[in-house]
């Protein structure tokens, strides 16, 4: 610059007016084609200089004073690009270079949720938005769901700009045939008559068969006649290698059982067990031949063939046929347990045993002929373990099993046995007039057991353990004295062969309650029908048990217990015979 000597008047204000003296300097700025070229000096807002040509060129021409600049290159398409400090008249000649601005893609699909690949490469899921892309050539965007055709375009590079992608997924459909079968006594629908329900929605199905988008699917069969048919049906890429069956239960006809009011019934359709619905009907397959059992307490079960149309209701009155009760001179079995009954002929026998029988007891004395008028049933075997449990509802009985003889019960509990088994057949009716299930009179008994014999036992003179279950022997030629393995308990009722009229285990096993009140002596003389009811103290147990010494398990031994008495080695054995009445 330049210095002058300048008077200041005396109210000491003027006006100074410099003059610059610059050598404006031009700059050439090389960037891309069309961006705006600015420069921005020290603190200065930035100055719009330019456009740069179709070449990249921009001159500016002198109008740059000395000093530092920074030049920056704008452009849509381009980052903004801004230069170094430059110093000026030093350079004159500017090079941005600027880097293209990656192209944004938004990718939608319908439905979304669709897989969107660029250039093969994973990016995300739709809706996919703002991706930045740095594009120099067209690429391809791939957007692919499970069940739909993918779907796949061309995006061109657009630097800077927002490109949208929008892909329609069209769902890809299968053809599915379908066959309709059901029992052979049925005829299968025609197709018109079947409603089919696709994932709840109602469809149209022509000659069975019905396009389907790839996945699982619901379908819902439905027809008036057959029972609603849902199937979970998975459809995927590959063609179908033939039809799905639709097997139709045809809806079934009915039964409707009639009986008397209060009869209780279970039924059986071809031998397996059906209940009634809530209708009181017995449901069978129509159009087949089926057997319907009616099995009805204190009845024959009855069988009948039925053979109906779908939805027939048919009412059955069942023809019921009381079972039978026992018939003198027959064997019998009550009905509903396990009690087999052998008919004892009415006969007449000695009571007692003779002096000269070895090992008897004074109470045998007094022998007396007992003459009986009339028949009665006896039990072939004792009362088992699982009897007594059937009808009392426990097992007071230490050891054995459930065919073992029941032990442990008093002249009491045998008597409560008794009963309860004549009232409920009395209540079916099955009893003859003027019988009862009861206990054996000592008389009964002693007929029963000996069969026929006269000897100390019912199958002769002599008695080891391989006859019965007790201890030791009996043979008056030895002694007795012949030694063996003492029994450690009860063995299963019927173990030994049974005596001529077909009764088991009389001697030994268990030692079984009479009806009578015991009394010393025999009464003695003939008599008919005898049974002490009147006098005595306790009852007699007869036949002896599995500890009992051989000769206390002859035919003609006696002992007694109190009524409240019980032992391990005492049972019962049941008759039915005339009605008796004694007092607990």
């Amino acid at each position: 610059g330049e210095s002058a000597v300048v008077e200041v008047p005396a109210e000491g204000r003027f006006i100074l007016q410099l003059e610059p003296r610059l050598e404006a300097v031009p700059v050439r700025v090389t960037a891309v084609p069309e961006s705006t070229i600015h420069a921005v000096f020290e603190d200065h807002p930035d100055l719009f200089i330019g456009t740069t040509d179709a070449k990249g060129m921009l001159d500016s021409g002198p109008r740059f004073v000395p000093g530092f600049y920074r030049f920056v290159a704008r452009h849509p398409a381009y980052e903004e690009q801004v230069s170094e400090l430059v110093e000026l008249p030093t350079d004159h000649t500017v090079t941005l270079g600027q880097r293209v601005r990656p192209t944004r893609i938004q990718v939608l699909s319908t439905p979304s949720g669709a897989t969107v690949r660029i250039a093969g490469e994973v990016v995300g899921q739709t809706p996919l938005e703002n991706l930045a892309r740095p594009l120099e050539t067209p690429i391809e965007v791939l957007i692919e769901k499970e069940g739909f055709a993918p779907y796949r375009v061309k995006v061109d590079p657009s630097p800077g700009q927002l490109r949208l992608v929008e892909g329609p997924l069209e769902p890809i459909q299968v053809e599915v045939a379908f066959q309709i079968t059901t029992t052979d006594a049925v005829p299968v629908p025609a197709w018109e008559a079947v409603q089919v329900f696709l994932n709840a929605e109602p469809v149209s199905v022509a000659e069975g068969r019905l396009e389907l988008p790839l996945g699982q699917h619901q379908v819902l069969f439905q027809h008036p006649d057959f029972a609603a048919l849902q199937r979970e049906i998975t459809i995927s890429a590959e063609a179908a290698t033939g039809p799905i069956v639709i097997h139709l239960e045809p809806l079934p006809a009915g039964i409707v059982p009639i009986l008397p009011f209060g009869t209780m019934a279970r039924f059986r359709v071809d031998g397996i067990p059906v209940e009634l619905d809530t209708t009181g009907t017995l449901l069978i397959e129509p159009g087949k031949p089926v057997a319907v059992e009616a099995i009805v307490e204190n009845y024959y079960s009855v069988t009948q063939q039925f053979e109906e149309k779908q939805l027939a209701r048919v009412e059955w009155t069942v023809p019921l046929k009381p079972l039978p009760g026992p018939e003198p001179g027959h064997a019998y079995t009550p009905p509903y347990f396990d009690l087999p009954m052998a008919w004892i002929e009415p006969g007449r026998f000695t009571m007692g045993s003779p002096v000269t029988e070895y090992r008897r007891l004074p109470n045998e004395d007094n022998r007396t002929v007992v003459r009986f008028k009339q028949g009665f049933w006896m039990g072939t075997k004792e009362v088992s373990q699982a009897l007594w449990l059937r009808i009392m509802g426990n097992n007071p009985s230490p050891a054995g099993g459930p065919d073992h003889p029941v032990v442990a019960i008093s002249w009491t509990e045998a008597k409560a046995f008794c009963e309860r088994l004549n009232r409920f057949e009395a209540d079916a009716g099955r009893l003859p007039d003027g019988y009862a299930y009861r206990l054996p009179t000592e008389a009964e008994w002693e007929y029963a057991a000996r069969a026929g014999s006269s000897t100390p036992f019912t199958f002769g003179a002599t008695a080891s353990p391989t006859r019965g279950n007790f201890s030791g022997v009996y043979d008056p030629s030895q002694n007795g004295l012949e030694a063996v393995p003492d029994p450690s308990g009860t063995l299963p009722c019927g173990s030994f062969p049974p005596n001529a009229w077909g009764l088991y285990d009389v001697h030994g096993n268990v030692a079984e309650w009479t009806l009578d009140l015991y009394w010393d002596r025999l009464p003695g003389g003939a008599v008919s029908d005898p049974v002490n009811l009147a006098r005595g103290r306790g009852h007699p147990i007869r036949g002896g048990g599995w500890s009992s010494p051989a000769h206390r398990c002859r035919s003609s031994a006696r002992d007694s217990l109190l009524p409240d008495s019980s032992r391990n080695w005492v049972g019962l054995r049941v008759v039915l015979g005339p009605a008796l009445s004694i007092a607990d």
